[in-house]
């Protein structure tokens, strides 16, 4: 639906759908927002603004060279909710959250990123 320049470096892909309380579903490493769309868009976004993005390197977002980091993909997703002016819910796909942007790393990046672009 939309892309964002974010000031990560990168251009995201995402998708808004529904309305009201938001709700940010994070894919998990190499995926795309398009493992949401089959059961979790179409019932949640009756009561809800869902939105789901395509992380760096993956779907419709910019291709990268090298390796992505948590971090590097933490701080992107901290900017596209500074985008759409949305720090609210996420989902992480990632069981461990010593592999994905569990809360405690969500928080960490999110705060970093918020200091860097000084608001």
């Amino acid at each position: 639906m939309a892309t964002a320049d974010l000031p990560t470096g990168v251009k995201i892909y995402y998708e808004s759908h529904g309305e009201g309380q938001p709700l940010v579903f994070i894919p998990a490493t190499g995926f795309s927002g398009e493992v949401w769309k089959s059961h979790q868009i179409p019932e949640l976004s009756k009561s809800m603004r869902v939105i789901v993005f395509d992380p760096r390197g993956c779907g419709r977002s910019s291709r990268v060279t090298g390796v992505c980091t948590i971090d590097q993909m933490a701080c992107d997703v901290a900017a596209l909710l500074d985008h759409l002016q949305l720090l609210e819910h996420i989902l992480d796909e990632e069981v461990d959250p010593e592999d994905g942007l569990g809360t405690e790393g969500w928080r960490h990046y999110a705060e970093a990123a918020s200091e860097q672009w000084e608001r």
